[in-house]
């Protein structure tokens, strides 16, 4: 059973419902991969909505790979990345980076924002709500390996935070050291993504570059999502080995 259309009484914002209908859509294979969808106009008027509130939706779609515009034909379903998840038992602690003794992390922001979209719907966030925010850069002898980009509800801030105090630990150690939230799991997602000049310059890489973009989703006791990351490393100084073991049930 498909979901029908919109509910005004429900607290999500209209073009998150019609995200989430297309999406189901094309999850549950109603639009098949090369299925062209209906026009903005034809969306609009079969779900009472405006056009720009489906073209918003529509867009975070084709962000997110589920579709794909075509100059002068169309919107269409595109074939997605496949998704490999695995759940592993990991150490939520430093990583063995920082124990590297030619290793300096420099702080680039520390502050209080408006976050976008993207983590409103991670973290569950209204559009008033605020976040703590920090990006820190971190160097390993003496070349630039990754950039990491932080978010956490303003609400669960103990106070303010100085750059001596994020510049040293990981995000998890903050988490529960500094908030006091207990971790209970963690939802990875990596991919090869484009960078903004701005930081390409931080990663001292040429502009408009792929890097390795890994993205964190952290969870509280409840399933509750309390803060989200997004790490981007250089491809020509890091790698990632997973070693996986057969569980004996």
């Amino acid at each position: 059973m498909y979901l029908s259309g919109v509910d005004r009484a429900k607290p999500q914002k209209l073009y998150y419902q019609i995200l989430e209908i297309l999406k189901e859509h094309i999850e549950k294979g109603k639009w098949r991969v090369g299925t062209q969808i209906p026009t903005e106009e034809q969306l609009s008027g079969q779900y009472n909505v405006s056009r720009a509130t489906v073209r918003l939706a529509v867009e975070e779609l084709v962000s997110t790979g589920y579709l794909k515009k075509f100059q002068g034909k169309g919107t269409f379903v595109r074939r997605r990345k496949p998704d490999s998840s695995i759940a592993m038992l990991v150490n939520l602690d430093k990583s063995d980076i920082y124990y590297n003794p030619s290793c300096i992390t420099r702080i680039i922001e520390n502050k209080t924002l408006q976050p976008d979209k993207d983590v409103i719907n991670c973290l569950n966030l209204s559009d008033e709500d605020h976040c703590f925010f920090f990006s820190r850069l971190t160097i390993v002898d003496g070349a630039p390996l990754f950039l990491q980009k932080f978010y956490i509800s303003y609400n669960l801030m103990p106070g303010s935070i100085n750059n001596k105090e994020i510049a040293d630990i990981s995000s998890y150690e903050f988490l529960e050291n500094k908030c006091g939230l207990k971790i209970q799991r963690v939802k990875e997602i990596m991919d090869v993504s484009r960078i903004s000049e701005k930081d390409a310059g931080l990663l001292e890489l040429a502009s408009n570059p792929d890097v390795l973009r890994v993205r964190h989703i952290c969870y509280t006791q409840g399933d509750t999502p309390v803060s989200f990351s997004e790490s981007f490393y250089r491809t020509d100084l890091y790698a990632r080995t997973l070693e996986l073991e057969r569980l004996r049930i």
